[in-house]
């Protein structure tokens, strides 16, 4: 697995994105999505890029729910 494979795969993990959402996001489908992960073949650079772009949007919708939260607790706090 290729360093940037390795990288999106512990990104993935640590947001525990499913692949249907990963799929989604990126335009790829599942099948495709599996094979790279799995190694059954060696992605092509577009193929990384769409999953690597439908990471970060899922890392920052991840971040602003996260402020949304963060704020709503805050301001509950202090009222």
């Amino acid at each position: 697995m290729s360093n940037r494979l390795t990288a999106l795969s512990e990104r993935i993990a640590r947001l525990r994105m499913r692949r249907d959402r990963l799929a989604e996001l990126s335009g790829l489908d599942e099948s495709t999505i599996s094979r790279a992960f799995g190694g059954k073949t060696d992605p092509l650079s577009s193929t990384l890029d769409k999953i690597e772009a439908a990471v970060s949007v899922e890392e920052a919708e991840m971040a602003e729910h996260l402020r949304k939260v963060g704020t709503s607790s805050t301001s509950g706090a202090a009222a």
